[in-house]
């Protein structure tokens, strides 16, 4: 068999996430029009028959006709009617009776004959089949504008939408008033109503269609592979299909604005020890800052209480290892957290989901004089939260605006949404939920598809992932040289700091070559294009050498897939009848065991031990490393086993696992560069970082890359890695055309859909992005909110980005509590070129290591 003896370095994980729609998507298919679309697609049918006619003739039947002609007589008038009547047919209108009697008199074949009367027809049948379908639409409308109306009245809906965004569902409000004060019929479709309405679709594709992981529309459910269980799915919900568990939590920033408080206050200092600026170390009695070119001389006495800073010792005891009074241990900490030199705050890890927990459990550690003076606060903040976790709507939106109060009670600027600049429309309370499934079994056949073409897959980018990693090295070896002069070493800030330009986007040569090279090998059939397993196989030979290379350096990956099935039933895929999707592969998949997803899980500390045995039994687990910046969501990369380089926030191990960034430094060893830390290699978890200074010291990426890129291209078709859909259909469609057009309204909206359909082959649903920082909209062709966005953002950018729905409408097998839901199992794989331990020593040895 193929790739059998690479496909044993490959484990996958037993655990998985499967994350699915809170909403069904009929709901959103609700708001097609139905009996306008039966017409436009007759009208459809009529523009094919028309340009299918219009070619016959002019690639045909006119050059036979003008032979014809001048073989009958050399009367030039009747080769300029010739001429004339092509015209209509190149502009495709109707030709004029005269020009109809004329061609009927003249002594053509039979077939000629008919062309005329068959493309006038066509015009009157279309000019029938339009006023039918604007009477339809007359009709149809007022009705999908209300069942628009219905969904926005809808409790589910206005909690998702408000917690989305309060400021949204001021607009919810307002269009409910309008309604209030119209007839049956609505508010007329003003300026006003129109924006309303068009946000109202927005939040519903979202809510239908992606599988955020917000809030109930967007639910945590998890489940677990089981290679030895003949069923492919085993799946069972809840009584009613209810969500097991919401989780509410304060915002990070949130929670950091209450320790920043709680940090003003000189009686909380007196028992917070100071810790040092990771950013700022010292060289020949001089701080150095990081990430700058400042440095700064210090007098004796500050230097001397710097050296004692460690994180763990208190002001107090800072007082009596350097001989001086506690207020002026209090004023030197001052002057030297002002000049950035150490970091003298209530600290907490943005890595942790329960920072609320861990800013109880500091203040309710602090001597009664201090914290006497804030718990009440930190109670406030915790009461708060449960009321929010235990309440229902619209019980719950009251409740976030008491927050919000609370929160403007307490912080000095100005904080409320769109009044002030400290967090816009970012909220101050989230809420996770998990899921209805109580059990999910993924074994059988099933599972060994989706093992054997995800092996396939991951083998095939592998391949890249080496070599960006070596177009990363070579990137911070030309830095290196530049910078090092007579050094034996850099630190790892100065590459950081040369290295990563906001502005500017790596591109790595090395994986645009490759990119060409198979794009250049793909066979063509006809659901698309395809890379089968044979010519991985020749890929991995032929880079085998450089496979080997990189992960003698960097051994291991963390590659964790988004996988969609497409099937029409469960029992369809139960019997083998379906399609696996690839949606997108991030390099980590630690937050599966850990993070925002794994902290919800009912058995979180045993998850989250199966994952720390598993990393520890891999090689070079000793040398691996995190990175602990401070976030503005939720979402983080959790702290994993080995050691953690501080950035910009707190770690929660022991200092002996603990290393100041500022002391990492860049080392040359043989052709690449290394970090170290007192002589130490160390080697960084990928963690979902894009920049070229972490991707170059962190284990290789293994991410998609593009297959037949659409630079020159107007269309990709599908491709396939194997059986599995790599690549969906895309199309790149300039906009140019549409910018100077008015957007269209009314029935005109609906015929425009329709032909910007027919004009570029797309099919009836597909979603559209059209810049790199826009979610995409999903777009009906039957939908007239999802045509007005469509047709705006169009008007509003050079070009877009069209793919297809896949799994498509019919193909989602997923039942939710009210309908067919879209969704996606998360996954983890790990590769090794070295076979796991299975007689490890004081690890817990369980199936996940064992494997």
């Amino acid at each position: 068999m193929l790739l059998s003896n690479h496909e044993k370095k490959w484990t996958l994980m037993d655990r998985m996430i499967l994350r699915t729609t809170g909403f069904p998507f009929d709901m959103v298919e609700r708001l097609n029009s139905q009996k306008v679309v039966v017409s436009l697609e007759r009208w459809e049918d009529i523009q094919q028959r028309k340009e299918e006619l219009a070619k016959q003739y002019l690639q045909t039947i006119y050059d036979l006709m003008m032979s014809w002609e001048w073989s009958q007589t050399e009367n030039e008038q009747h080769h300029h009617q010739v001429n004339k009547v092509r015209k209509y047919f190149f502009k495709r209108t109707p030709v004029p009776g005269e020009m109809v009697r004329w061609w009927l008199s003249r002594n053509y074949p039979k077939k000629w004959r008919e062309i005329p009367v068959l493309w006038n027809a066509l015009f009157e049948e279309e000019s029938r089949v339009e006023l039918e379908a604007k009477e339809k639409f007359e009709q149809e409308f007022s009705k999908i504008r209300a069942g628009l109306k219905e969904i926005a009245e809808d409790s589910r809906f206005q909690e998702a939408v408000y917690f989305s965004s309060p400021s949204a569902y001021e607009a919810l409000e307002r269009h409910a008033k309008l309604w209030q004060h119209s007839g049956r019929e609505g508010p007329s479709l003003n300026k006003e109503v129109r924006k309303n309405e068009s946000l109202i679709f927005g939040y519903l594709q979202r809510f239908c269609t992606k599988n955020d992981t917000t809030s109930f529309f967007g639910p945590i459910n998890y489940g677990r592979f089981e290679q030895k269980n003949a069923r492919s799915l085993e799946i069972q919900h809840t009584e009613g299909r209810t969500l097991q568990r919401k989780a509410a939590t304060f915002s990070q920033w949130c929670i950091r604005a209450m320790a920043s408080k709680i940090s003003s206050d000189p009686a909380v200092l007196r028992h917070i020890a100071p810790s040092k600026n990771p950013l700022v170390t010292m060289v020949d009695n001089r701080l150095k800052y990081h990430f700058t070119d400042k440095t700064r001389v210090l007098p004796e006495v500050y230097l001397s209480l710097l050296e004692r800073i460690d994180g763990q010792t208190q002001p107090h005891e800072l007082a009596r290892l350097i001989d001086e009074p506690i207020e002026k241990i209090d004023y030197m900490l001052a002057q030297l957290k002002k000049i950035g030199a150490i970091r003298h705050e209530v600290e907490l890890c943005a890595t942790r989901v329960p920072l609320l927990e861990d800013l109880k459990r500091i203040v309710e550690q602090l001597p009664p004089d201090a914290r006497n003076r804030w718990a009440s606060l930190v109670e406030e903040a915790v009461t708060l939260r449960d009321q929010f976790e235990a309440s229902a709507w619209p019980e719950k939106a009251r409740i976030f605006e008491a927050t919000e109060t609370w929160f403007g009670s307490w912080h000095e600027d100005e904080v409320r949404r769109k009044a002030g600049t400290l967090y816009g429309d970012r909220l101050i309370l989230t809420e996770d939920c998990v899921g209805s499934v109580t059990h999910l079994q993924i074994g059988g056949e099933l599972y060994e598809r989706l093992y054997n073409q995800s092996v396939l897959v991951l083998e095939f980018l592998k391949i890249p992932a080496a070599l960006r990693w070596l177009d990363y090295q070579e990137a911070a070896l030309l830095v290196y040289e530049k910078l090092r002069g007579e050094r034996d070493s850099i630190s790892y800030t100065e590459i950081i700091q040369s290295l990563d330009n906001p502005g500017l986007t790596f591109v790595s040569s090395r994986v645009n070559e490759f990119e060409k090279k198979a794009s250049s090998v793909l066979q063509e059939t006809t659901e698309g294009y395809v890379l089968d397993a044979h010519q991985v196989e020749q890929f991995i030979r032929e880079y085998e050498e450089i496979i080997n290379q990189v992960y003698s350096h960097a051994p291991f990956s963390f590659p964790s897939p988004d996988l969609m099935i497409a099937a029409h039933s469960v029992r369809d895929l139960e019997e083998g009848a379906y399609q696996i999707v690839l949606g997108e592969i991030h390099d980590d998949w630690s937050t599966i065991y850990d993070g925002v997803f794994g902290f919800f899980h009912p058995e979180n500390e045993k998850v989250k031990k199966e994952m720390q045995d598993f990393i520890s039994a891999l090689p070079v687990s000793s040398q691996m490393s995190s990175v602990v910046s401070n976030r503005r969501h939720k979402h983080v990369t959790p702290e994993l086993p080995g050691w953690t380089i501080e950035l910009a926030s707190k770690s929660t191990k022991s200092r002996e696992q603990i290393i100041p960034i500022g002391e990492v430094n860049v080392v040359k060893h043989g052709e690449h560069l290394t970090l170290e830390y007192q002589g130490k290699e160390i080697i960084l978890y990928p963690g979902d970082v894009r920049t070229i200074a972490h991707g170059a010291f962190s284990l290789p990426r293994i991410i998609s890359i593009n297959l037949l890129d659409s630079h020159d291209r107007t269309m990709l078709p599908r491709i396939y890695v194997g059986e599995m859909v790599y690549q969906r259909k895309k199309w790149k469609i300039n906009t140019r055309d549409y910018q100077s057009q008015t957007v269209p309204s009314g029935y005109e909206l609906l015929k425009e859909g329709y032909k910007f359909k027919a004009a570029h082959h797309l099919p009836t649903q597909f979603f559209v992005k059209w810049s790199n920082t826009e979610k995409p909209v999903f777009v009906d062709i039957r939908n007239y909110w999802a045509l007005d966005w469509l047709f705006r953002i169009m008007k509003n950018t050079s070009s877009i980005e069209i793919t297809e729905f896949l799994p498509a409408a019919d193909q989602l097998f997923l039942e939710g509590g009210h309908g067919k839901q879209t969704c996606e199992f998360r996954m983890g794989f790990t590769y090794s070129h070295q076979p796991f331990s299975t007689n490890l020593e004081g690890v817990l040895a369980n199936e996940s290591v064992n494997r």
